[in-house]
């Protein structure tokens, strides 16, 4: 068995096989960014049109929810599209966190998701909060501003996703996540009290009931035990997959005791119903008088064990209970409080929140799958709510959500201009995947599929869904004509059947093992916080309407809102304008993604535009540009890949319609490895190694700025949210001495061993400064006695911030900064050398693999690493799997690793059918590159097309032919052979990407599929 790079990539399971049973362009037709939608979601046709609108339209208003912090946290996802004065930095809200979660677990890029789990458990979310009434008095960090139910909603991502590694990296951060809540927690009663307000639960009956309407109301409630109770059941699960047994008892436990004392002291045996229980003044431990909709959220995450509760489900339907044409209430239609000052905002004493409707339709999809059959409530009414939640999402006639709606009457009735649109408060994706169409995920390597639809269907799909790393498809056809598959259920794993039935009703199948991916690069455009010290926006001409840091704040709003995160050049006076970024020092980049904006009316994408660099005083075209196609739709993504450049400034040049039409951009992203320069704001230098040593436990010190490759860190990420920091000059980890948790104990580099002391963490200042602090020892990085002088050491030290170090946004591109160091023969690591030949190594560190080169000429002609541009190249623009690059220069590429074989070695003992599915990925693999179009015949860094001979490139395929062959000294050239060899050789083909070998030596295959193509 070999050990070869692996693409480490978040788009789980690119090379699977889809299937394309369903019209996928009139599905999409509308929505913007279409080819993100077809990348990203499962596609779903169902009879009932509303459900289906809303389907798709909740999925767009999730894309524009996700917010690009920046490098450093990379994406979440936010409430209200404009950030309010009490939430997190950055925006995010965590009261709806648990929902985020939950609904992004069906998309095929698992970035989004893990990136919502680390701001909240490991960025962000821990930042120390104020412990003021308006952000919440009683707790101290942002992940517990408001109830989150953290666990749960990681435990069912991870049983869509099946990436273990992420789930069991979070442990930890979980654990301190529930014990964040223990000063909320009553040892007498056995439960936890929580505020109305801070339950997301404004203005309650509840806190009716107190002398503060909106602060007051503190209560034993079964909205934070039943969170509590759900986490700490997830949290066992996730401690048996680490073989954690003390951890997973002890959580077992909390659980089976929350459960008891819910049921002793929650339920009311006379209502048949959970309630809230005051906490103060209430000696008799009296019960909340009114039913309301959080009664149902023990059955959310399966609390109950006592069946006979369910006869709590008969108020759904009844018309004195939460039964509404836009329902259900929040509070039972028999309480005095129902609907009381619900004219104002905002009320939870009967008014129709999203928030509510999507839990109780969880505690229902639980019932109708995990509990024993029933009468209470039923698939038909679970449908009806459905198709009324649906029906709810709608305002003048198209798809639309907002906070609250009126339970009677067609009316959003908590829906504030340029901030409720679009309000991103709850689940319904996840119902309708879930629940609806019953994809019930697991725990091992199966899937359930069963059903909630109505027997009138005859038909439904769901089309590509993400699950476990494969794409799973589901059909239902009553009659076999609609889809022409068969008649009945059929579900299918990867392209093939995997099971079927002629009924509607319950099926499992299985999918397979799970592959593990992680997101790895950083947009260095972005600066939604307009830090200072990072990049800046600036165009000839913006509107009064706009902003050009809009177009950098990680941010693309659909075109239909009133709010904009833009920049426009409507109603300018020139023929044509730029717009562009000033990345405040040089940086070597590769790559563009453009946003057009498009109202269809003032604003028009433009019909041509340049890409330019400034070099020195000049803009100049970017060279070798390849570009996808010209977008139809606002806010569709463009693509622009070139050879590497080295520049400080870019922009994009496009003519204006005229009559004052202009052009606009809603976003301009340039995405890299995220490697950083580290700068001390106290002494101005940046952290290295000691004589830029290569070897394990050299010190790590403070230097003026410079090119030196020994200057530049790697983040790598790590479970947990945590970071590695590999020094791309050694390849060796940021780590502390000893690894020693006391005071001014220096820095030091060492290779992987899997300590602790190898993990850091970088805590926002707010102002564009970070601290870097130690898993380990829970001290910060910083410059020993505050020194200014080259080669002071960098020691941990508790935090005194005039001397922590901070990232400085000195982040570059694949092959760091331009121009290179001097050239030097590679050192020879003293690592595991797994090939070797004349010259070359190939070396593993870690979780890397170094290829490298001790000659002279390095890995090819003119320093340009082509290698590592061609491998970005091919996983930026086809499903091809290929290693992800991690570093690369003149002499080296370093990988990922993986466990596999070559072709050669595995094709011996393929079975028939293996072989055959080998060919045809390779015979895909083939076609997706050849419909890759070029400008030259060349490299990919603009090089020529062989080393060593490296003429060209070349403008034409006869420029080419003119080079490559000249007639043969025996072979005259007026002889009829060569004459048809010179005809052949001088038609024009179209240039087309290619692999110069890919020979069964370069197929990395691992239980009979190919996992990597190299070199």
């Amino acid at each position: 068995m070999r050990t070869l790079p692996l693409l480490l990539h978040a788009t789980m399971a690119l090379s699977r096989t889809t299937t394309n049973f369903l019209n996928h362009d009139l599905l999409l037709k509308g929505l913007e960014d279409k080819n993100w939608f077809e990348k990203n979601i499962p596609l779903l046709d169902v009879p009932d049109k509303e459900i289906q609108e809303v389907y798709y339209y909740r999925w767009q208003t999730y894309k524009e929810h996700l917010v690009y912090t920046g490098a450093q946290y990379g994406y979440m996802a936010s409430e209200f599209l404009s950030p309010v004065s009490y939430g997190a930095p950055y925006g995010g809200i965590v009261a709806a966190a648990g929902h985020h979660i939950t609904e992004g677990r069906w998309l095929r890029d698992t970035k989004y998701g893990q990136d919502i789990v680390n701001y909240w458990l490991s960025g962000p979310g821990q930042f120390p909060k104020p412990m003021r009434e308006e952000v919440n008095k009683d707790t101290s960090d942002w992940a517990h501003e408001y109830s989150f139910w953290a666990a749960s909603a990681l435990w069912k991502q991870y049983l869509a996703t099946g990436n273990r590694d992420f789930i069991v990296g979070q442990l930890d951060n979980l654990v301190k996540q529930y014990r964040g809540w223990d000063t909320h927690y009553n040892e007498y009663l056995g439960l936890y009290w929580q505020v109305p307000v801070w339950d997301a639960t404004e203005y309650t009956a509840a806190s009716y009931e107190s002398s503060d309407p909106y602060h007051g109301g503190a209560g034993f409630r079964p909205t934070i035990n039943s969170y509590q109770y759900g986490d700490a059941w997830a949290i066992s699960q996730i401690a048996a997959l680490r073989g954690d047994s003390k951890l997973e008892s002890e959580y077992r436990k909390r659980a089976e005791s929350l459960q008891t004392a819910l049921q002793k002291h929650l339920w009311d045996n006379n209502s048949k119903f959970y309630k809230h229980r005051a906490r103060d003044d209430n000696p008799s431990g009296a019960l909340l008088g009114t039913r309301e909709i959080m009664g149902y959220l023990p059955w959310a995450f399966n609390m109950p064990s006592d069946d006979s509760k369910l006869i709590a489900f008969t108020q759904l339907t009844d018309s004195q209970g939460f039964s509404s044409k836009y329902g259900p209430t929040t509070a039972e239609r028999r309480s005095k409080w129902f609907m009381y000052e619900a004219e104002n905002c905002c009320r939870w004493d009967g008014p129709s929140w999203p928030f509510a409707t999507a839990q109780t339709l969880t505690a229902v999809e639980n019932v109708l799958n995990d509990y024993p059959a029933q009468n209470y409530i039923t698939s038909s009414d679970y449908f009806e709510m459905v198709q009324r939640y649906a029906k709810t999402q709608y305002k003048n006639g198209k798809p639309y959500v907002a906070e609250a709606h009126h339970p009677d009457t067609d009316k959003w009735i908590y829906d504030g201009e340029n901030h409720s649109e679009d309000y991103n408060h709850s689940t319904f994706i996840d119902n309708v995947l879930a629940g609806l169409i019953g994809l019930r995920a697991q725990a091992d390597d199966s899937i359930v599929i069963n059903p909630l639809t109505p027997t009138s269907w005859d038909y439904f799909a769901v089309e590509n869904a993400p699950y476990h790393g494969h794409f799973v498809t589901v059909l239902w056809d009553k009659t076999g004509s609609h889809y022409n598959q068969g008649k009945g259920l059929r579900v299918y794993v990867d392209g093939k059947v995997a099971g079927s039935r002629e009924t509607i009703g319950s099926i499992k199948v299985q999918v397979g093992s799970s592959p593990t991916s992680e997101p790895h690069l950083i947009n260095i455009a972005s600066n939604g916080q307009r830090f200072p010290q990072l990049t800046t926006a600036f165009a000839s001409y913006t509107s009064p309407f706009d902003h050009a840091m809009k177009a950098i704040d990680g941010i693309v709003w659909r075109t239909g809102i009133p709010q904009n995160s833009r920049w426009t050049s409507y109603n300018s006076p020139n023929a044509e304008d730029h717009f562009g970024v000033d990345l405040r020092r040089e940086q070597v980049v590769c790559n563009m993604k453009l946003f057009f904006y498009d109202d269809a009316g003032g604003v028009r994408i433009p019909s041509t535009y340049d890409v330019q660099y400034k070099t020195g005083n000049t803009w100049t075209t970017i060279p070798g540009q390849v570009r996808s196609p010209k977008p139809t739709t606002s806010n569709a993504e463009t693509t622009i890949t070139f050879p590497a450049i080295s520049t400080s400034q870019t922009r994009v040049v496009a003519p204006n319609p005229g009559s004052g039409v202009g052009w606009g951009l809603s976003e301009l992203e340039i995405w890299t490895p995220a490697i950083f320069h580290i700068r001390n704001e106290n002494s101005g230098k940046l952290m290295g190694v000691e004589e830029k040593s290569t070897s394990n436990s050299a010190n790590i010190q403070q230097f003026d700025s410079s090119e030196s490759r020994n200057l530049l860190w790697s983040f790598v990420p790590s479970p947990g949210g945590w970071w590695k920091l590999q020094n791309l000059h050694s390849g060796l980890l940021l780590a502390v001495e000893g690894a020693s948790t006391a005071n001014s104990v220096k820095l030091q580099q060492f290779e992987d061993n899997g300590t602790e002391d190898h993990l850091w963490r970088v805590e926002s200042k707010g102002d564009g400064l970070f601290l870097i602090w130690n898993k380990n020892s829970k001290k910060v990085a910083g410059v020993d006695g505050m020194s200014t002088a080259n080669g002071a050491s960098v020691v941990q030290r508790n935090v005194e911030p005039t001397a922590v170090m901070r990232l400085r946004d000195r982040r570059i591109a694949l092959f760091g900064d331009s121009p290179p160091p001097p050239r030097q023969a590679a050192p020879h690591p003293e690592r595991e050398v797994i090939y070797h030949c004349n010259d070359r190594f190939v070396v593993r560190s870690g979780n890397t693999i170094t290829k490298y080169t001790t000659h002279p000429d390095g890995m090819g002609s003119n320093d340009r690493p082509s290698e590592a541009m061609a491998l970005q190249f091919v996983k930026d623009h086809t499903t091809i799997p290929v290693p992800e690059v991690i570093s690369s220069d003149w002499d080296r590429i370093t990988m990922a690793y993986v466990e596999g074989q070559t072709l050669k070695e595995a094709w011996p003992s393929l079975e028939s059918h293996q072989r055959s599915e080998i060919l045809e990925q390779l015979k895909d693999y083939i076609a997706q590159m050849r419909s890759l179009k070029g400008l030259y015949l060349g490299r990919l860094a603009g090089q020529g097309v062989v080393v060593p001979r490296s003429d060209g490139p070349f403008p034409a395929m006869t420029d080419f032919h003119d080079w490559l062959v000249r007639p043969p000294k025996c072979i005259e050239e007026q002889s009829m052979h060569w004459h048809q060899i010179t005809i052949q050789l001088g038609a024009e083909y179209p240039t087309v990407f290619t692999h110069g070998d890919i020979s069964s030596r370069n197929i990395i295959v691992r239980d009979g599929r190919i996992v990597a193509l190299l070199d």
